[in-house]
């Protein structure tokens, strides 16, 4: 376990030893990505795509580490474990296609398999690989917790908003250098 601003006089001690024994439920998340080797340094989530060629494709001339796996950081963005084992359902939309102004429901089922309670974090990422401007391989763009009982299980529903649209409108014009564009 890390321990990243613990606190001071000891106060983060007694919260670390109950997620070490059971006490207490771990439900935080990475806010950063983990890289397996300090040469990997830096690891970001929100990259770009690199234009190496995707795993399981051909790839006659790739150009990433020799003895390292590519583009897999040790711990992704995200990332977090509990002690109840969480399976996720099929994801279901609202409808297939929609205009840019019409809000889209994303719903998943979050089922609990385990004998205590979980706090599950869902998370929500979205990417664009035929975008006209270079966007992130994965963005994350909402999350939820969920407290689940054991053997239960929750829907988890996302409602879409323009702000959350990880697509940049083709007519909105590119910001200036030093101004700043509410999205």
């Amino acid at each position: 376990m890390r321990c990243f601003t613990h606190g001071t006089a000891g106060l983060a001690a007694p919260r670390v030893a109950d997620l070490l024994f059971g006490a207490a439920e771990p439900s935080g998340r990475l806010a950063i990505s983990m890289p397996r080797h300090g040469a990997e340094a830096p690891v970001t989530y929100a990259s770009d795509p690199s234009g190496r060629p995707s795993p399981g494709r051909f790839a006659k001339f790739l150009t990433g580490w020799l003895d390292l796996e590519d583009d897999a950081p040790h711990f992704p963005f995200g990332f977090g474990l509990g002690y109840a084992p969480v399976g996720y359902g099929p994801p279901r939309l609202s409808r297939d296609t929609a205009p840019a102004s019409d809000r889209v429901t994303l719903s998943v089922m979050v089922v609990n398999h385990g004998t205590r309670t979980a706090i599950e974090t869902v998370q929500l990422y979205a990417s664009d690989p035929v975008a006209q401007v270079t966007r992130p391989a994965r963005k994350l763009i909402d999350f939820m917790q969920v407290s689940l009982s054991p053997a239960k299980a929750a829907r988890s529903v996302f409602r879409s908003a323009r702000r959350n649209s990880p697509i940049p409108s083709p007519q909105r014009s590119r910001p200036r250098a030093g101004s700043a564009t509410p999205v």
